[in-house]
């Protein structure tokens, strides 16, 4: 494998109708591509990003020191929605900034990103749809709803809907951020320094516990 030229874009979609029964206003993707589509296209590998992630935390899969071959497949790494490079409460319409963004779902992003291949991909044949952790639900989903679009599905580190138990995790790290006396409902003027703080603390022994991280996928 050689050395790769990555171009970061931006889809755009307009209005786009939620799973929830919402607008999501002026909604946008912004991925990165590698390679390029074959004649065939038959050759496009997507790889969704993980929670809290960027296009960047997929990197390491690509490239001279990554499995995936640049020269052969077009690889599309696409930012949920959500994750301050896509759609996201901070660079949302006006109307729906901050607290005021609607509830997202995998369905959504994975309808959207299905959108952009439709659109700007030919329609092309997804040889591989993979990713970890919340990445790994979205190539679920992509493999579920598009069973004959796509060929190969690598979840990695994921369950096809979030764990009880996570779940219950995730509302204690969230009650950590939201007991800031500075994040007032979601309208701070001000980052709530102390919440993110206290919520990295607590996330953290989530992510590098391999025991615990277990016991909340149900594995």
């Amino acid at each position: 494998m050689s050395t790769y030229q990555a171009v970061k874009k931006q889809f755009s979609a307009g209005d786009w109708p939620l799973q929830s029964g919402a607008i999501l206003r002026n909604a946008h993707l912004t991925y990165l591509q590698v390679g390029q589509l074959n004649a065939a296209c038959d050759n496009l590998i997507i790889l969704p990003t993980y929670y809290g992630g960027t296009h960047e935390g997929n990197l390491p899969l690509i490239g001279a020191d990554g499995p995936l071959d640049t020269e052969r497949y077009c690889i599309l790494i696409p930012n949920l929605l959500g994750n301050g490079q896509s759609s996201s409460p901070s660079n949302a319409h006006h109307s729906q900034r901050g607290a005021d963004f609607p509830m997202v779902s995998l369905y959504d992003n994975v309808a959207l990103q299905h959108r952009l291949v439709e659109e700007h991909f030919a329609g092309a044949e997804v040889a591989l749809v993979a990713g970890w952790s919340m990445g790994g639900m979205q190539a679920l989903q992509w493999g579920c709803l598009y069973p004959d679009q796509v060929k190969r599905v690598a979840s990695i580190c994921a369950t096809a809907r979030c764990w009880p138990h996570n779940q219950v995790f995730l509302e204690g790290v969230k009650a950590a951020l939201t007991c800031d006396k500075d994040w007032d409902g979601g309208r701070y003027q001000s980052p709530p320094k102390a919440g993110l703080k206290a919520f990295g603390r607590v996330y953290a022994g989530c992510a590098y516990s391999g025991e615990r991280d277990r016991s909340f996928r149900g594995s």
